[in-house]
């Protein structure tokens, strides 16, 4: 008996994932993501327009996730990182009908914990300083608005290291200077003096676009909630805890104008609150500000369905997340959106509820090594599975016969 199928149905598909942690970027996500789908759309007679997205919130990927941009350049520039002095990207927009220029810089190519391989992950010990070298050299450029991209790092020194390379000096309790600051120097901190910052800074507009909501310290603090993922053990998570309240404490002080619980003042080991503090910078929500640089609102207009993803879906992925920004704005777009993950956090099953499918990738008892090395295999097979049945069940659709 020969199926039935269907012709000529249109079918719009954004394939907008977020970067899967220490695994794939958000473009290879997008990639893996497609030829699934792609192998789906096979299976029927369908007219299909498969469109490629990656997001971003801030984090690592950051800079591979924007849209091609006519007036945008790539530039790199060499700058110390945790792993050492390396080239690192960043990107120019000029606008000439705004007479603007803009750099975008992503914080996780200078201190990402993908760039360190776990035994060499120590939060106290590692520094935001590199970061200074990248946003001097956009000032060079004379740009009007520098743009800092948060997640995905390896510190927890709450900018002070950034805020050391751009001039501001920290001093200890006999008054002696704190050079090159580190997470483990925050509670030796007793005063500040910031006249030294590079006076070029007040030029231009900075922004912090922080890939979560959390405050700086606290339960749900930059050292409570993420330097165990970096490789902080229980008593170092106490003390850079008491260190971020301690530099708060001194910056409310020096009357530096910052304030601990603003959302996003614990993104990146606290360097949300240190960009505020020390450089003047906007604290704003990544995922939305790279959401529009990536031009997904015009691409959601007519999709119908839209499939994202990340290495792992938890409570923060609905806190700033660019898949959670991703979720939002398709469910208020009444499209469908479908997560294809690596792992579903089991302390957040509510995750699930954001979405019309959420999709787990890894077997649970496979290793975390193979998980990696599987992952875009994985991530292929999970996209042809989802896209066939939305097609079913969507268009009822039935396979091409053989």
């Amino acid at each position: 008996m020969k199926s039935e199928t269907a012709v000529g149905v249109g079918v719009n598909i954004l394939i907008a994932p977020d970067s899967f942690k220490e695994c794939m970027t958000s473009s290879v996500a997008a990639s893996a993501i497609a030829v699934g789908v792609r192998r789906a759309i096979k299976e029927f007679i369908v007219d299909a327009n498969v469109i490629l997205c990656p997001v971003s919130d801030g984090g690592d990927g950051l800079l591979s996730s924007l849209s091609d941009d006519p007036n945008a350049t790539t530039i790199t520039t060499p700058a110390r990182s945790v792993v050492g002095e390396r080239p690192i990207p960043w990107r120019l927009i000029d606008a000439p009908l705004e007479s603007s220029r803009t750099a975008i810089i992503e914080s996780a190519a200078v201190v990402g914990l993908h760039l360190l391989p776990p035994d060499q992950r120590n939060p106290e010990s590692l520094s935001t300083a590199g970061l200074a070298d990248l946003i001097r050299v956009a000032l060079d450029a004379q740009v009007s608005q520098i743009i800092i991209g948060l997640g995905g790092s390896a510190t927890c020194d709450a900018g002070v290291g950034c805020a050391s390379a751009l001039g501001a000096h920290f001093f200890d309790e006999q008054d002696h200077p704190i050079p090159a600051p580190t997470g483990a120097d925050l509670p030796r901190i007793t005063h500040i003096d910031v006249r030294n910052m590079d006076h070029r800074l007040s030029r231009a507009t900075l922004t912090a676009a922080c890939d979560v909501n959390n405050p700086l310290f606290g339960p749900n603090g930059a050292a409570r909630v993420f330097a165990p993922q970096k490789g902080a053990t229980a008593e170092q998570v106490d003390r850079l805890d008491a260190s971020l309240a301690n530099l708060a404490r001194r910056c409310a002080e020096a009357g530096l104008d910052a304030d601990p619980d603003d959302l996003g003042a614990g993104a990146a080991g606290g360097l949300g609150f240190g960009l505020a503090a020390f450089a003047g910078a906007k604290l704003s929500p990544g995922a939305e500000l790279f959401l529009h640089f990536s031009g997904f609102a015009g691409h959601l207009t007519t999709a119908d369905l839209v499939i994202t993803g990340e290495g792992r879906l938890d409570a923060t992925s609905l806190a700033g997340k660019a898949t959670g920004a991703v979720a939002k704005a398709a469910r208020d777009a009444g499209v469908n959106i479908i997560a294809l993950v690596g792992q579903l956090d089991p302390a957040a099953p509510e995750a699930r509820h954001h979405f019309d499918r959420v999709e787990i990738i890894t077997p649970p008892d496979l290793p975390l090594a193979q998980a990696k090395e599987q992952a875009r295999d994985r991530l292929t097979a999970a996209a042809t599975r989802v896209t066939r049945e939305f097609l079913q069940n969507r268009h009822r659709l039935s396979p091409k016969s053989k």
